[in-house]
C-alpha cells in the first residue's frame, strides 16, 4: 500500500489521504485506511487524555474496535460480544479489541472506581450469552 501510495510508510499519511487511500484495490484500501486512521485516533485519544475529556475516549475506541473488526478484519464474535456487553456496562468509557486479534482479548476503560465490578460484570454476562467463561486479567489504575 505504502508502495502504491508513493510513501515509505503509511505514517507519513493523514485522513486527508482517505479518497487517495481508498483508490487502493481491496483488501489494500481498508488496511491502509485502518493504520492511517488509527494513527489519527491514538493522537486524538492523547489529546482528550492530556485536557481531561474522559468522554471523548470511548467513541475512539468504539471506532478503533469497527476499523480493526472491518477494515483489518481480526475480530471474531466472541471478542465483538464482548466489546459490546462492555460498552452497555455502567461505568465502561470504551472497550476495543487488543492483541493481535483472532481472538485474544479486549481492553476496557473504566472508572477507577467502578472498574472491579465492571470486569465482574462483564464476565458474568459474557458467561450467560455464550455459557463459556471469560477471564479478567487485572484492573488497575494508570495516571
Amino acid at each position: 500500500a505504502s508502495r502504491l501510495l508513493g510513501v515509505r510508510e503509511l505514517g507519513e499519511l493523514g485522513p486527508e489521504n482517505l479518497p487517495r487511500i481508498d483508490r487502493l484495490p481491496d483488501p489494500l484500501c481498508r488496511r491502509a485506511r485502518h493504520v492511517v486512521t488509527e494513527n489519527a485516533r491514538v493522537l486524538a485519544f492523547r489529546q482528550a487524555l492530556a485536557r481531561g475529556q474522559l468522554d471523548d475516549l470511548g467513541p475512539l475506541m468504539a471506532a478503533s474496535h469497527q476499523s480493526l473488526r472491518d477494515d483489518y478484519q481480526v475480530s471474531v464474535p466472541e471478542i465483538d460480544l464482548l466489546v459490546n456487553i462492555a460498552t452497555a456496562t455502567p461505568g465502561v468509557l470504551g472497550a476495543r479489541l487488543t492483541g493481535g486479534g483472532f481472538g485474544g482479548a479486549v481492553v476496557v476503560l473504566a472508572a477507577a472506581e467502578k472498574a472491579s465490578a465492571c470486569g465482574a460484570s462483564i464476565a458474568d454476562a459474557y458467561q450467560l450469552r455464550t455459557e463459556r467463561a471469560a477471564t479478567i486479567i487485572g484492573t488497575g489504575r494508570v495516571d
